[in-house]
């Protein structure tokens, strides 16, 4: 067996050499141990696509803008509202058109939450903002926390279940609370 690993091995140097590519060389023995190659690249869990341009916001505090922003809503997000580019990223997208929340970038999306108006409907008739400045004396209250999909000590609340995508994700008291702490401090694009 020996014999022909080798005289493969060997016609199969001759044709890469032929055909002038480059390629790491792997083989496997009598026992099926594989020697040689490069490391296996993981398809399985590969790195979310990020939008090159957008700023990392690290040295923003939890409870600014940037810091919600950066956790919560941008791009770098683990529940982005434009990450996908086919929810709230411009306009006409199918997560804007019913909500009129568009948060393609730090502004624009501050911008939306604040002053875009959610279409009413037969439920609740009232146009509201996600956040409005009555909401700075009682964040809980804030159309935004009945929008989110929360994971409370009860369980997984789904409210309109939001984000759309991951679906697995949920929203923690933790990160409920840092939100509305910045309603309480007046919900500033800072």
């Amino acid at each position: 067996m020996r014999g022909n690993e080798a005289r493969s091995s060997s016609v199969l140097r001759a044709l890469v050499v032929a055909l002038g590519v480059t390629v790491p060389l792997a083989c496997t023995g009598a026992t099926g141990e594989v020697r040689g190659g490069d490391a296996r690249f993981d398809a399985a869990s590969p790195e979310p696509l990020v939008a090159s341009t957008e700023p990392t916001f690290a040295d923003a505090p939890d409870t600014s803008w940037r810091g919600i922003y950066r956790d919560f809503f941008g791009r770098r997000s683990k529940a982005s509202c434009a990450r996908t580019g086919a929810c709230h990223s411009t306009p006409g997208q199918g997560g804007s058109r019913g909500s009129n929340f568009v948060c393609a970038n730090l502004d624009d999306c501050y911008q939306s939450l604040r002053t875009g108006k959610k279409a009413p409907s037969a439920n609740d008739p009232r146009p509201l903002a996600l956040v409005e400045d009555v909401d700075k004396t009682a964040p809980e209250n804030a159309y935004l926390f009945s929008v989110l999909r929360l994971q409370t000590a009860e369980g997984i609340v789904e409210n309109k279940g939001m984000p759309d995508q991951p679906k697995t994700f949920a929203y923690t008291v933790k990160d409920v609370d840092r939100m509305k702490a910045w309603i309480k401090a007046g919900a500033n694009n800072d």
